[in-house]
């Protein structure tokens, strides 16, 4: 199971510039309506559970696939496990298309029980981990 929006409180705190950076640096720039990156995660969230129903219906992706999507500042990282013919750049092109998502990132796999995936996984159970969301 991807790692998701969890992480230690380590990981946490060595983010937070990161983090602070990227939320404001489109609204410096002039690039964003909204202050924030992260103010446009809500209504994008909202719009990618209205395309994906739309993608499901043309592709039938949910049958080929077990996947996990986060938002965040206006990214959609996309992790989880596809089947060898799911078509993933038709997929992630119709997700991009959401209004204000700056970019879709593929995380995906073809193969679950590979030594190394691309996406993070949950810590072991001795290692806790906060969710920024609580």
């Amino acid at each position: 199971m991807p790692l998701g929006p969890l992480e230690t409180e380590q990981e946490w705190l060595g983010d937070s510039h990161y983090r602070i950076e990227r939320g404001n640096n489109c609204w410096i720039e002039g690039r964003c309506r909204l202050s924030n990156s992260y103010l446009y995660d809500a209504e994008i969230a909202d719009a990618v559970q209205r395309r994906l129903a739309n993608i499901n219906a043309a592709t039938h992706w949910r049958e080929q696939s077990t996947l996990w999507l986060t938002l965040q500042r206006r990214f959609i990282y996309v992790q989880g496990c596809v089947a060898a013919g799911f078509d993933k750049p038709a997929f992630l092109t119709e997700l991009a298309k959401t209004a204000d998502v700056e970019r879709v990132i593929d995380d995906t796999t073809t193969n679950p029980h590979a030594a190394q995936l691309p996406y993070k996984t949950l810590a072991a159970p001795d290692q806790p981990v906060l969710d920024p969301g609580n």
